[in-house]
């Protein structure tokens, strides 16, 4: 996924959580973790189950772009 960078960074980091989320969850589980955590909690939740978000989220200058297989069997 690649997020453009002119737009502010609460619009670009709601972007991501949905996309990551919509990825790699079931619906119920998207309202499940919904009513547990709040933004901030679901973001760090992410961070650590994928690799590829955490890449976007925090090192966007070098990670504009989907990351490849190499790097995904790394982690």
């Amino acid at each position: 996924m690649v997020i453009n960078r002119n737009i502010n960074e609460y619009d670009r980091q709601n972007k991501l959580l949905k996309y990551y989320i919509n990825k790699n969850m079931s619906s119920s589980k998207i309202k499940e973790l919904i009513e547990i955590f709040i933004f901030s909690q679901l973001y760090k939740l992410f961070d650590e189950m994928d690799i590829e978000f955490f890449t976007v989220c925090y090192f966007l200058k070098y990670f504009d772009h989907k990351l490849g297989q190499f790097h995904k069997e790394l982690f």
